[in-house]
C-alpha cells in the first residue's frame, strides 16, 4: 500500500471553513439568501473529510479515463457532471466557461485569506456588503473549487466580480472538465502495482473522490429485463412504479413485461389521458 509521501492533497472543505466562517456570520440575511439560491451557502455545510491517502491512491489507480468512471469492485462508477451538481449542491445549467491554470496572477492564497479578515468588521453599508460578497465568490473559486498547488489564483478566476457573473456560470460543468484532465493525467503515470509519486490532487479532487468511493453498489438479482432496445423507458417507470407501490417487490411476478408491452403501453396512455384531463389542472392553468 502506497505511503502518504507518494500523494499530496488539503481538505478544502476544512480549509474554506475555517477562513470563510467568520465572513459569513457578518453577512445580511438578504445576502446569505442569496447565496443560498446560486448554490454557495450550502458549501459551508458540506462535511469536513479525514484524509485518506491509501485510499485516494486506490481510486485514482481505479480510474478509466476511456470510459470516464471509476472500477469500485467490478462496477463502473460514472464520472459525469450531474454526479458533481449533486455532490456540491451546485445547479447544472448555465453557461460554459474555460477554466485556465496559466496565467497565474500574483494574488496568492493568503492574501484572500487576509482580505476576508479585513472585511469581518462590525459595520453594514451596500459597498461594504458587495466587497464581503466579491471577496467571498473569489476566495470560493480560488480555495474551494480550484485549489491550486501554487496556491496563486489563476488570472481567469479575477473576471468574477459579483453574484450575477459567478450565478451565469455552470459550475459543476467547469469543474468536472477540470478534474477529468486532472485525473486522466493522473492515471497515465500509475503503472501496474508499483508505487508511483502522483503529487497533488487538485481542484475538489478530494472531495468528489472520496463521496464516489462510498457510494453504495447493490445489485438487485432477477429483475425483468427488455426484449427490445426501445422498451427501457418503459422499463424504467415500471420498476419505479413497482418499487413505490409494492414496497418489497417480487420481481419473479414481473418477468412478463416483456411480452406484455403493448397493455402496458396502452395503460400508460390512458393514464396519462385522465391525468391531462384532471379538473384540477385545468383550475391551475393547465390546458392540453
Amino acid at each position: 500500500m502506497p505511503g502518504s509521501s507518494y500523494l499530496y492533497s488539503r481538505c478544502a472543505i476544512k480549509t474554506f471553513k475555517e477562513n470563510a466562517k467568520s465572513l459569513l456570520d457578518v453577512l445580511s440575511e438578504d445576502s446569505k439568501e442569496t447565496l443560498r439560491e446560486i448554490g454557495i451557502l450550502q458549501l459551508f455545510n458540506m462535511l469536513t473529510i479525514q484524509q485518506n491517502i491509501p485510499l485516494l491512491y486506490y481510486i485514482i489507480r481505479s480510474y478509466s479515463a476511456r470510459r470516464n468512471a471509476f472500477l469500485l469492485g467490478k462496477f463502473y462508477v460514472k464520472f459525469t457532471v450531474n454526479h458533481v451538481a449533486l455532490i456540491l449542491g451546485l445547479p447544472n445549467r448555465g453557461k460554459e466557461f474555460k477554466f485556465d491554470r496559466i496565467p497565474l496572477s500574483n494574488l496568492k492564497h493568503k492574501e484572500l485569506v487576509q482580505e476576508l479578515a479585513d472585511l469581518t468588521v462590525e459595520d453594514s453599508s451596500p459597498t461594504l456588503e458587495s466587497s464581503r460578497i466579491n471577496a467571498l465568490i473569489r476566495y470560493v473559486l480560488a480555495a474551494f473549487f480550484f485549489p491550486l498547488k501554487g496556491l496563486k489564483v489563476p488570472t481567469c478566476l479575477l473576471e468574477f466580480k459579483g453574484l450575477e457573473d459567478f450565478a451565469a456560470v455552470n459550475w459543476p460543468k467547469v469543474i468536472h472538465t477540470f478534474l477529468y484532465s486532472h485525473f486522466a493525467y493522473m492515471k497515465e503515470i500509475v503503472i501496474g502495482e508499483e508505487m508511483k509519486n502522483l503529487g497533488y490532487l487538485e481542484g475538489c479532487s478530494v472531495i468528489l473522490v472520496v463521496n464516489i468511493a462510498l457510494w453504495p453498489l447493490r445489485v438487485v438479482e432477477g429483475l425483468p429485463t427488455q426484449d427490445i432496445g426501445i422498451d427501457c423507458g418503459i422499463f424504467v417507470m415500471k420498476y419505479m412504479e413497482a418499487s413505490v407501490v409494492e414496497g418489497p417487490v417480487d420481481w419473479k411476478s414481473h418477468q412478463t413485461w416483456g411480452k406484455d408491452m403493448s397493455r402496458i403501453r396502452a395503460e400508460l396512455v390512458a393514464s396519462f389521458c385522465r391525468i391531462f384531463q384532471s379538473p384540477l389542472l385545468k383550475e391551475n392553468g393547465f390546458n392540453f
